[in-house]
């Protein structure tokens, strides 16, 4: 298993899922609360929790996922739950200036909901006599 993320990166055998990582990668890692690693033997983006990870998805693309996107505006209006609960994310085959523009707006909302508001998972059920 790779190492870091940019092992991670190098590993990779389709070309345009690893040009497209390397993107991402250089942006969310300018960010000097942010640290890339791997988990699950894929890119994860941690502040003090999980904020986002970066999944290959076939033939050749990507998918940047937000752990709480049902938490987050989707003011841009492009985030997609895909039948999740409280994943949601954004697909890309290649670099489009606008909705890379709108995934940083999404990732900066990603990370001061982090930081402001305690994750409360959804769905948790109580067990008996818990009340």
């Amino acid at each position: 298993m790779p190492a870091s993320v940019e092992d991670y990166i190098v590993s990779l055998e389709n070309e345009n899922q690893k040009k497209l990582i390397l993107f991402f990668h250089s942006r969310f890692k300018q960010y000097p609360t942010v640290t890339p690693k791997i988990r699950f033997k894929i890119p994860f983006y941690y502040q003090k929790t999980w904020v986002c990870y970066i999944n290959p998805v076939k033939p050749n693309g990507i998918e940047i996922c937000f752990i709480r996107g049902f938490e987050l505006s989707n003011e841009q209006g492009i985030l997609d739950a895909k039948k999740r609960n409280m994943i949601k994310g954004v697909t890309f085959f290649d670099i489009e200036k606008n909705r890379v523009r709108a995934v940083e707006e999404i990732f900066i909302e990603a990370l001061e909901l982090e930081r402001t508001v305690k994750f409360v998972a959804r769905g948790k059920r109580r067990r008996k006599g818990a009340e």
